[in-house]
């Protein structure tokens, strides 16, 4: 994959996100100018740190597909893997999977932060990886019951380092490069002292850890304080080894509706005091 494929690969992750979720039953997603530049922009990201990682399928000349592995300090994450409806049941997605599959020592680490699709879970079971069930929190946050956490701030850029620590504790590797793209993109950033962060991406927390249960708590329900109230409030790829943001978001009074599973190579780190992003990781 090059920059310029960047525009027709986004237009195929486009085209395989409808499918989708007409077929799980998902709201469909306005796919507007602001959300395809920033798609762009995350693919550009992934194909600038690790061009080795980024690939694409091509049919008569037409960008059908792509799959996009990034490596932050020893840990393999695929960020992205979509195929056009056009191309799908054909192979394809197998063989962009086998091509990231091949970026990287395969012993090390891996998280993969999959979709309802259950021939992309299939795919990612066989080639090694444990299923982890996942559930999503969703919903209008109770507001009536908000009680500011006068200790927990919003950060920036100069906290960036203290978030690299946490990750490192939760989930065996930092990634500053990418928080560092989250923030250009206007995501927030909520911490508490340096034990604990949560990313806002508009109503939706785009990650969250701790190194301990309160410390993971007290971000995420700063961060679902901060959400806009005229938009639902989203908290995803909650696993059954996170009680703590399961009680949070029942707390707000969200919804719990299953979402797709969290899949784990190996040993990345303890995740039960880390909530990932997609495309992160």
């Amino acid at each position: 994959m090059t920059h310029a494929d960047v525009s027709s690969a986004v237009a195929a992750w486009r085209d395989a996100d409808i499918d989708l979720r007409v077929r799980v039953h998902l709201p469909a997603l306005e796919w507007n100018d602001r959300l395809v530049g920033r798609s762009e922009r995350r693919a550009r990201h992934f194909v600038t740190t690790d061009p080795d990682g980024s690939w694409v399928a091509e049919d008569g000349g037409r960008v059908v597909g792509l799959a996009q592995v990034h490596r932050r300090e020893g840990l393999w994450v695929l960020g992205h893997l979509f195929i056009a409806p056009v191309a799908q049941d054909r192979g394809v997605g197998r063989a962009l999977l086998e091509r990231v599959l091949g970026y990287g020592d395969p012993g090390e680490p891996g998280l993969i932060i999959a979709s309802r699709d259950h021939r992309a879970m299939r795919r990612y079971a066989l080639a090694g990886f444990e299923l982890r069930p996942a559930i999503v929190a969703w919903g209008r946050v109770n507001r009536s019951a908000l009680v500011a956490d006068t200790q927990v701030r919003e950060g920036g850029p100069q906290d960036l380092d203290d978030v690299a620590v946490i990750d490192r504790d939760v989930r065996g590797a930092g990634r500053r490069i990418d928080h560092e793209l989250s923030l250009r993109e206007g995501d927030r950033l909520f911490l508490f002292r340096d034990r604990g962060y949560a990313f806002l991406r508009g109503s939706r927390v785009s990650g969250a850890g701790g190194i301990d249960h309160d410390a993971a708590a007290r971000c995420l329900a700063t961060a679902l304080a901060e959400a806009p109230p005229d938009a639902p409030a989203e908290v995803s790829w909650i696993t059954g080894a996170q009680q703590w943001a399961v009680q949070v978001a029942l707390a707000n009074c969200l919804e719990l509706h299953p979402h797709g599973p969290v899949m784990v190579r190996g040993e990345p780190g303890p995740l039960h005091l880390y909530l990932p992003d997609g495309a992160f990781g």
